[in-house]
């Protein structure tokens, strides 16, 4: 068995993190900027770290998900093969200059090495931090993607290969280099409970550690960073769920990190736990992602004619929006003269 350590997180408000109405945290250097309390724990700690978490900046899927709301972008426009990898849109490209001023600032404080998960939006997020810090180099982490749900299979959390992959680096002057196994085929992290995102989070930290980098950055999803806090303030040792908190798109927190290594016996007592716990939390997954897809047709109900059109027309591809014609059909018929066939003029409704 090799070693297995438990993490812990120091000096870190986490109200800052809680959730608000619009699902989202602040971007401020109040949230980037260590603490002086921070930094000296972490000077005093020389087996700490202090990891910089940056939310990915805005992309298509993020603006789709504001327009027509995540239960009908769930239900109909998730899988939809416009929203592959998205790029950054133009308001990503503006955060993502943003990012690149707020790590410059940093002084003393920047990150010696930048971890990115393998995702464009990602990749061009980190790429503006190596910017601001002065570096060309990033390294590429396959377990710092997005939490894939059960059932999940969202066209925007899938990769492209390692050769699209470097030539985004490329195109920049950066260099993209493997951190740890990178399959030629993207077999993502289909149906993961959150105990397994858990562990995966677990190894994202060892390769910090690993890397012998004091300061690091993590360039990341929304989703996988809610496991950060969990693994880190030991949520799991009380058995409470998943924190709920969040990241805005560009948004930047700072945290140190110590770990201590665990004995064989208290290994073995986890690991046990966590199947359990594994079961429990695939059958609460489920239940969500069916109130998910509930919700998403109240939601339908309560959309006016142009509403309806506009969801129609973002879904582009031929078969999403035979879905949705056959959706809307069932359960409000009145609507459907706003449905135009695929392919005729879609404006004749505005």
């Amino acid at each position: 068995m090799g070693d297995v350590w438990e993490y812990t997180f120091h000096h870190f408000d986490e109200g800052r993190l809680r959730r608000t109405n619009n699902d989202e945290a602040e971007l401020s250097l109040d949230n980037a900027t260590p603490t002086k309390e921070m930094v000296d724990f972490w000077k005093q700690e020389q087996d700490s770290i202090l990891v910089y978490f940056t939310r990915h900046c805005q992309a298509a899927h993020n603006s789709g998900n504001r327009a027509v709301g995540k239960n009908l972008f769930y239900k109909f426009l998730a899988r939809a093969t416009t929203f592959f990898d998205p790029p950054l849109t133009g308001e990503g490209k503006g955060q993502a200059r943003e990012v690149s001023k707020l790590y410059s600032g940093l002084k003393d404080l920047r990150p010696q090495k930048v971890f990115t998960s393998p995702l464009k939006r990602c990749i061009s997020t980190a790429m503006s931090i190596a910017n601001g810090i002065g570096q060309t180099d990033i390294s590429v982490l396959e377990n710092l993607r997005e939490w894939m749900g059960w059932d999940h299979n969202h066209s925007s959390d899938k990769r492209s290969n390692w050769a699209n992959v470097l030539a985004i680096g490329e195109s920049q002057n950066v260099v993209l280099e493997k951190a740890g196994i990178f399959p030629e085929r993207d077999n993502g992290f289909k149906n993961e409970s959150f105990v397994q995102v858990d562990r995966r989070v677990r190894d994202v930290l060892n390769t910090c550690f690993d890397s012998k980098k004091r300061i690091v950055a993590l360039t990341l999803h929304n989703r996988i960073f809610q496991s950060f806090p969990r693994v880190g303030y030991h949520y799991w040792d009380n058995k409470v769920s998943r924190p709920e908190v969040a990241l805005a798109n560009g948004s930047t927190i700072a945290i140190v990190i110590t770990r201590e290594r665990l004995g064989e016996d208290e290994v073995r007592r986890r690991d046990a736990e966590e199947h359990d716990l594994h079961k429990k939390e695939v059958a609460e997954i489920k239940r969500k992602l069916q109130q998910q897809l509930d919700d998403a047709d109240e939601d339908l109900k309560k959309m006016n004619g142009k509403q309806i059109q506009a969801l129609f027309n973002a879904a582009e591809e031929k078969p999403i929006q035979d879905r949705i014609r056959q959706t809307v059909l069932a359960d409000i018929p009145r609507m459907a003269e706003f449905l135009v066939p695929y392919g005729q003029d879609q404006g004749a409704h505005t």
